[in-house]
């Protein structure tokens, strides 16, 4: 198994982009992708510029919609069957996710606490839905700087941990939500996915069994070991068994993505129920850190942390790992 850097969230000029598809495909490998999804709103169309020709010369790409309405935006990862989105009301989103589930296609939700009406109708999630069982993924992070532009970003990291601390298993990843290629002026953001392949359906597989990692710049390192078998975020280990852990941070991987925005990592800790800090150690740049760990009787999940641009703020975390 290997982590690959993705960007799950992406537009062309099939709705507002400014990317060609193909144009999308060369800059995302350009910037040290291995994968995308390509999610425009409201259409499939530009799929069917995608082809094996273009996946070979570039990357491969997960085929997704960004259902756009008046109450929140859903990504619709590879589903089998066209589901149409235009007769969801606020009170009926539950019955369109099972519709998207049952025809084997995933669910994300996008930037839910980004601004909404007036001056974004949507964007913002206000659905009312209660088949969070059903839910794959939120964009728990998105846009420029994540952890120190906090608004969004900390209402989508508490919404989350509700949910987890509630019991449903739902994976978080980064949405850079893009559109153009632009000079950039802060870090944003990446989504490691644990595939075995760099193919779009064993990318489709790592988001289907909550094999996340979101981070800033460096790739995380969460190499975990249960009686010889290595365990990853979204797997199910038994409450009370001793784990061997070795982390830290990956400071080669897409360095010149990150490396002007001065990523220093200082710490890591491992959240349980209500973010309670259960273990914690110091992270070096050029090491990494070893440490035995008793699971919990719930989830957890490992952040890093330290300095960007002089900044103290979370660098990158992982998806939860259960235990019961």
């Amino acid at each position: 198994m290997k982590w690959i850097p993705t960007e799950l969230h992406t537009h062309t000029l099939h709705s507002d982009g400014t990317f060609t598809v193909p144009e999308l495909c060369a800059c995302a490998k350009l910037h040290g992708y291995e994968m995308i999804a390509l999610t425009d709103h409201n259409t499939l169309s530009g799929l069917e510029e995608l082809s094996e020709k273009l996946a070979r010369q570039t990357i491969p790409v997960i085929h997704g919609i960004e259902w756009t309405a008046y109450y929140g935006h859903m990504l619709v990862i590879d589903c089998q069957k066209y589901v149409d989105w235009r007769e969801v009301s606020i009170t009926d989103m539950d019955q369109k996710i099972r519709d998207v589930r049952e025809n084997r296609g995933l669910v994300g939700i996008a930037h839910p606490y980004a601004i909404g009406s007036p001056l974004c109708t949507g964007c913002c999630w206000e659905y009312e839905v209660s088949a969070w069982d059903q839910v794959n993924y939120i964009e728990v992070w998105s846009g420029p700087f994540p952890a120190v532009h906090r608004g969004r970003n900390r209402r989508a990291e508490m919404m989350w941990q509700e949910l987890l601390d509630r019991g449903y298993h739902i994976a978080a990843t980064y949405g850079k939500d893009w559109h153009a290629d632009v000079k950039e002026k802060e870090p944003w953001g990446c989504t490691f996915l644990a595939v075995h392949e760099t193919a779009a359906a064993d990318g489709v597989e790592a988001l289907r069994r909550g094999r996340t990692m979101i981070s800033m710049g460096p790739r995380p390192v969460a190499e975990i070991r249960l009686n010889g078998k290595d365990i990853y975020p979204g797997d199910t280990v038994p409450a009370g068994s001793v784990l061997k852990m070795t982390l830290g941070m990956d400071m080669n991987c897409r360095r010149g993505e990150w490396q002007q925005y001065d990523f220093r990592p200082q710490k890591v800790q491992i959240l349980g129920r209500s973010e309670v800090v259960l273990a914690e150690c110091v992270l070096c740049e050029n090491a990494y850190t070893e440490l035995t760990f008793t699971a919990p009787d719930s989830h957890f999940r490992i952040v890093y942390s330290g300095t960007v641009m002089g900044k103290e703020c979370p660098i990158a975390f992982t998806s939860p790992y259960y235990a019961n």
